[in-house]
């Protein structure tokens, strides 16, 4: 069957419309544009509805990636599985709370360029003088230079 889901990125304000065939596995599915109901400020100057959804979709994946760029570069480990399971019990495990005070840490913003910048404040995982440039570095070889930010 042929959904649509209304997807607002926690990047911007805008809310997207997508459909998507629930018959087809996860990782074989295809999203398709369907409608742009809000469209915010920072993306208003864009031609058509469509690349508006393609400039949204295209800044939230990078906010992921690099999410997950800087979750390596900093050693944060990735929870498995049974950590996740644990977790939905109660019983949170080392590498679990590493992961959760690395998301509560972590702080992810576009300025008026649509560059993304990136921040990590607190939870202990204040950057050093040396993580800093190491993380930008880590972040421009895997992206480009000049699209992420290290605040």
């Amino acid at each position: 069957m042929i959904r649509t889901t209304r997807w607002s990125p926690d990047s911007c304000g805008c809310s997207m419309e997508y459909t998507w065939d629930d018959a087809v596995p996860d990782n074989a599915r295809i999203h398709t544009f369907k409608a742009a109901p809000v469209i915010c400020p920072a993306h208003q100057a864009i031609a058509t509805p469509l690349a508006c959804y393609n400039a949204v979709l295209g800044e939230n994946v990078l906010k992921n990636r690099v999410f997950d760029t800087a979750r390596a570069a900093l050693n944060v480990p990735i929870p498995t599985q049974a950590d996740w399971v644990s977790a939905s019990i109660g019983v949170i495990t080392p590498a679990m709370e590493s992961f959760r005070r690395f998301e509560r840490a972590v702080r992810f913003s576009y300025d008026a360029q649509r560059i993304l910048h990136v921040s990590l404040v607190g939870f202990g995982l204040d950057l050093t003088p040396p993580q800093k440039p190491a993380l930008q570095a880590a972040i421009d070889t895997a992206h480009g230079a000049g699209k992420a930010l290290v605040d």
